[in-house]
């Protein structure tokens, strides 16, 4: 759509006085400077009908995404450039007709675009060079969008149409899972059935063989106390029969003693009485000592086999203790490759669409997808790792919020979108030997990223790493710009490297690096040697003036 031309008009006099028209013989200086200041609206020196290769150079901060709509009155002709380097050439086409053109400076966001700056280029008619050659015809505005309009209703329609193919996809997703909960059940059951018989069978043998130790106990013990009695019988018996003797010796000796009435008698018969008593005593106490010699030795026999049936017992209950967990575990594994069967199956087929889904996705890899769509792995919190050898961009928030992230390769993209890894807190490196290009906020909130290679990236957007944490320094061997608050909260970032000799790395806002101890003074900016002072009093850059030092001072 066309904007419309600003509704005041003054002279070109009382508007700028001081500004000189380039006559006809100047058409060889083709570059004309801008300058807003305050002002909103500004005017170049007259420009001549058929003039070619004309450009404006922009002298005001411009921030990133600056486009500028070229067009003229009445006509339908409307050309979109971009600024690259402050600079922006104005369409030949337009400067074909004898109409004044009208540059519109804009901020263009995906859901918006803001007029910030109008430039009004007053075209003078003059005859056509007889060398004049036709530039290349442009399309027509309007006819660009309503061609853009048509391919967003042909995107959409295949984004319907893949959208039936999902919902196909989860129907035979959702009857697969069914089947296979059937099937797992099945075997859980199964096992359950099986643990149980082994269980029952083991505790059956545990009980026979409990019941035969017990016995075999009980017949030692019996044996024991059998052999017990008979020697205590025995020598019992040995005791009488030795008394006896020794009673009817002294029986006889005594009556032949008192038959012949002697002291002598008495002396002798209380001796042979003192003897008996000593010599049975004595057999008292070595019968008393076998016998608990033999409870001892039927105790530890006994103690012995209870040991045996407990280490047998608990042998058994530890096999059988194996058995329920090797089966728990079987079965947990078996629903894993299940589902993981499941889950690399859609991520591999569907990856532009993992979002709609609702599976666990661990680690990821495939060797064919080029491009990331936006939102792809949006808060898959159980994602650990990606590899995509053949990706070449990694569309808008395409892994935000994955917080299990630990790990990505990506050889050979060449651009990271919006919020591409935006909260992925458990990243610690990033390696991205191809990438020349990070957008807005990349790699924000990643707070325990410590290491970074960007060995080509010559852009660096807005708070592409804001509140990196860990971070502690970086090296941009090649970059041309940082963005606003690129390296805000950074708060362990004491040293940055820009080694391009070549050009002045541009730092669109003095903020890239507020709360940081580079803006702190207790960090530093390593420039080449040559472009120390060129830094130092460069626009934002000379803010951290103190802190720019020459890259032959870097240590590490």
């Amino acid at each position: 759509m066309e904007e419309e031309e600003p509704t005041f008009f003054l002279s070109t006099d009382s508007l700028y006085p001081a500004m000189t028209y380039r006559k006809e013989a100047d058409m060889d200086n083709n570059i004309h400077e801008v300058e807003f200041g305050n002002s909103t609206l500004t005017q170049i020196e007259q420009l001549y009908q058929y003039d070619k290769g004309q450009i404006l150079k922009i002298i005001d901060k411009v921030e990133d995404g600056t486009e500028v709509q070229f067009s003229n009155n009445n006509s339908e002709t409307t050309v979109n450039k971009a600024i690259n380097d402050n600079q922006v050439e104005i369409p030949d086409i337009l400067l074909q007709e004898n109409k004044k053109i009208l540059a519109y400076l804009k901020i263009i966001k995906s859901d918006s675009e803001t007029t910030i700056k109008t430039i009004i280029i007053p075209v003078k008619a003059r005859t056509k060079p007889a060398d004049y050659i036709e530039p290349e015809q442009e399309k027509p505005f309007r006819k660009y969008v309503e061609e853009k309009l048509e391919n967003a209703e042909k995107l959409v329609a295949e984004a319907n149409d893949k959208v039936k193919v999902n919902e196909e996809c989860l129907k035979q997703i959702d009857t697969r899972t069914e089947q296979a909960t059937t099937q797992i059940t099945e075997v859980t059951n199964g096992k359950i059935k099986d643990l149980g018989n082994i269980t029952t069978a083991k505790i059956g043998d545990i009980n026979a063989l409990v019941e035969a130790k017990n016995k075999d106990i009980d017949s030692l013990v019996i044996a024991k106390m059998g052999d017990i009695a008979n020697v205590t019988n025995a020598k019992i018996g040995d005791i009488n029969n030795t008394a006896s003797a020794q009673i009817s010796n002294i029986n006889n000796v005594t009556n032949q003693n008192i038959a012949s009435g002697t002291d002598a008698v008495n002396a002798a018969g209380r001796a042979q009485i003192k003897g008996i008593t000593e010599t049975t005593q004595g057999k008292i106490k070595d019968i008393n000592n076998t016998a608990l010699s033999q409870i001892e030795a039927i105790n530890n026999t006994a103690t012995s086999q209870i040991k045996s049936i407990n280490n047998v017992a608990q042998e058994n209950i530890n096999v059988i203790n194996g058995v329920s967990d090797g089966n728990t575990k079987e079965i947990a594994t078996a629903l894993d490759m299940i589902v993981d069967t499941f889950e690399t199956k859609i991520a591999i087929e569907k990856p532009y669409y993992a979002y709609l889904m609702d599976f666990k996705i661990g680690d990821f890899n495939d060797d064919e997808i080029t491009k990331v769509r936006e939102y792809a792995f949006y808060g898959k919190k159980s994602l650990t790792s990606i590899n995509l050898p053949a990706c070449t961009r990694i569309d808008y928030s395409a892994f935000r919020e994955c917080t299990k992230l630990k790990s990505i390769n990506v050889p050979v993209c060449t651009i990271i979108d919006n919020s591409a890894f935006d909260s992925c807190e458990s990243l610690t490196s990033i390696d991205l030997p191809a990438c020349t290009s990070i957008y807005y906020g990349a790699f924000m909130n990643c707070t325990k990223l410590t290491s970074i290679n960007l060995p080509v990236c010559t852009s660096i957007g807005n708070n592409s790493f804001d509140d990196c944490t860990s971070l502690t320094s970086i090296d941009l061997p090649v970059c041309t710009s940082i963005g606003s608050s690129a390296f805000n909260s950074c708060t362990k970032l004491t040293s940055i490297k820009l080694a391009n000799a070549s050009k002045i790395c541009t730092l669109s806002n003095s903020d890239a690096f507020k709360n940081t101890p580079i803006a702190n003074k207790a960090g530093y900016i390593y420039v080449p040697d040559e472009l120390v002072e060129q830094y130092k009093k460069s626009t934002n850059w000379s803010v951290y003036a103190s802190q720019i030092k020459p890259l032959s001072e870097y240590t590490e």
